[in-house]
């Protein structure tokens, strides 16, 4: 047999036996090695979760965030629905529907007898809305109010040196023109003359002057006429082709009164100074009163009382004491020229 090498490193101690000899050595043919310690599995390296890049955590925080903006929106509604409805078991309005109900009872829509019920959707919060300047409004010339008017331009000077007709209805405004299918606007103040002149009866500035008029034939004239009788009223084209040579002149915004503009028809010739844009000062030669316009400037016939100065004021487009009877009429415009 082929010897047995012993194992490497070291050897038992022999043991004495009970007489205290040593025991024998033990047969090298039957060491046994001890078996070495089983190796240990190798461990994988861990892998490392990645980190998200920075662009996903803020798209995860912005849907986290509105995630949460969305949810308390939600939970905000449902909190002032539910108020909303407290206040109307309690016969309440939610704020703001009363404004929108007044507003659709104001105006309902066509069709329906009467207006639906509109309420306001609930807000967080209520901000007065910002109160606007009540504008200032000025009763019309033709209103009950024509005399307080009257009196706040009173005195006003004449505007022309021939008789002011206020015990003559028909020379005063609101007279019938049946003629043309209308009223008369102004005042007449008949002169029977040539040689007086109409002058501004308050500052302002020309606004009209119409100093090259040429009076139709009496034919043509006639057909202008008819064709207003026949509309029922005497439109304001029509008008000034009655006029004849004529200025108006606007005299600005009166406090209290309104827009105020003056009239002053039937001339005979007009200053050289009154052209449109000019500013005239209470009193300023307009020009000489005559009988352009008038039915007997067509004809050539000579009627002293066609000359004469048809004056005319209007505060915010309409004629004062316009739709006013004879007496109040007269009243109206003594009370503006101070008689």
């Amino acid at each position: 047999m082929s010897e047995v090498d012993p194992p490497s490193g070291p050897r038992p101690t022999p043991r004495a036996d009970g007489d205290g000899r040593a025991s024998a050595a033990p047969d090298p043919a039957i060491w046994t090695e001890e078996p070495p310690p089983p190796a240990r599995p190798a461990r994988a390296p861990a892998r490392r979760a990645p980190r998200p890049s920075s662009s996903r955590t803020i798209i995860r925080g912005a849907v986290v965030f509105l995630a949460g903006v969305l949810v308390g929106a939600v939970l905000i509604a449902v909190t002032s629905r539910d108020e909303g409805s407290t206040d109307l078991d309690a016969g309440k309005a939610p704020a703001g529907a009363t404004t929108t109900a007044a507003r659709a009872e104001e105006d309902p829509p066509k069709g329906t007898g009467s207006a639906p019920t509109t309420t306001a959707p609930p807000t967080a919060e209520t901000t007065a809305a910002p109160t606007e300047p009540t504008p200032v409004t000025t009763p019309p010339a033709g209103s009950p109010n024509a005399l307080a008017i009257a009196s706040a331009l009173s005195p006003l000077p004449l505007p022309s040196d021939c008789p002011l007709p206020l015990g003559d209805s028909e020379s005063l405004p609101n007279a019938a023109r049946d003629y043309r299918g209308g009223v008369h606007e102004g005042i007449d103040f008949i002169c029977g003359e040539y040689g007086h002149d109409a002058v501004a009866t308050m500052d302002g500035q020309v606004l009209v002057a119409n100093g090259s008029f040429k009076d139709p034939t009496p034919e043509e004239r006639l057909e202008i006429l008819n064709t207003a009788k026949q509309i029922g009223h005497t439109p304001p084209w029509t008008l000034a082709m009655l006029f004849g040579r004529f200025v108006a002149i606007d005299h600005g915004i009166k406090p209290g009164v309104g827009h105020v503009v003056t009239i002053y028809a039937h001339l005979n010739e007009i200053d050289p100074a009154i052209v449109p844009g000019h500013h005239v000062k209470a009193g300023d030669r307009i020009g000489e009163i005559g009988n352009a316009g008038t039915e007997s400037a067509g004809t050539g016939e000579a009627r002293p009382q066609a000359i004469h100065l048809h004056w005319e004021i209007h505060v915010d487009d309409a004629f004062l004491a316009q739709g006013a009877t004879g007496g109040q009429t007269s009243d109206v415009y003594a009370e503006l020229f101070g008689r």
